[in-house]
């Protein structure tokens, strides 16, 4: 099991080849070398100096995991602009990494592409927190009473997301980030979910949903920096 507190990971790639390579400690551990090089160089560039790559690989058909830690903070730069923007742009990026990875994998043991068995994207954290936003994004969209439905019982499930978001976080940064955000979304909430169209009842849970929000985002703690 990762170690989330020590070493955050910020998206994972894996991919599983029905094929085999010369699995000799000395060439397990060159293969390895190589593609951690590969993935450090462009996640150092596009992300910043210090973030860390590790590339794993099990025994018997090929299944390799390629893994990028670091801090959420340091990814989005000094200065940025908009919070949600960002973030859907660093999954963007762990999307394309992730791809890469495979290609990388897949061309570096000399295997083909028919020979790939199943890949898969893991965003971690930079996932996470897309959920977290997708959710409160939406709860701008409601357009009658069974849309309005949905939204409230993902407001219901918020605090919950991202409490579990929370605990995934290493970094005193990367907690104060997600709280001052999560802040800053509540506030573009709307003070009536709908307008006209939804009864009483249902503006009444809205309001509630929201305050019980709010506390929970009050809540979070912010811990002493275990980097």
């Amino acid at each position: 099991m990762a170690n989330y507190i020590n070493s955050p990971i910020l998206f994972e790639s894996y991919v599983h080849l029905d094929a085999h390579f010369d699995d000799a400690d000395d060439a397990h551990e060159s293969l390895s070398q190589e593609l951690h090089e590969y993935l450090q160089e462009r996640a150092g560039h596009f992300l910043y100096d210090s973030v860390t790559t590790d590339v794993k690989f099990k025994e018997g058909s090929i299944k390799a995991y390629a893994t990028v830690r670091g801090s959420l903070r340091k990814c989005l730069g000094p200065v940025y602009e908009d919070f949600s923007k960002e973030i859907y742009r660093l999954y963007w990026f762990s999307k394309r990494l992730s791809d890469a990875a495979v290609m990388e994998v897949t061309f570096r043991t000399g295997t083909y592409l028919k020979a790939i068995e199943r890949t898969e994207a893991r965003p971690g954290i930079v996932g996470t927190t897309k959920r977290v936003i997708d959710a409160f994004l939406a709860i701008k969209q409601v357009e009658n009473e069974k849309t309005a439905l949905i939204v409230l019982r993902r407001i219901k499930l918020l605090p919950r997301a991202i409490k579990n978001l929370v605990d995934l976080l290493g970094y005193e940064e990367d907690v104060i980030l997600i709280k001052t955000e999560c802040r800053e979304l509540l506030k573009t909430t709307p003070k009536r979910l709908g307008s006209r169209f939804l009864s009483e009842e249902t503006e009444e849970r809205y309001k509630d949903a929201i305050k019980k929000l709010a506390d929970s985002i009050e809540e979070i703690d912010e811990p002493l920096d275990a980097s």
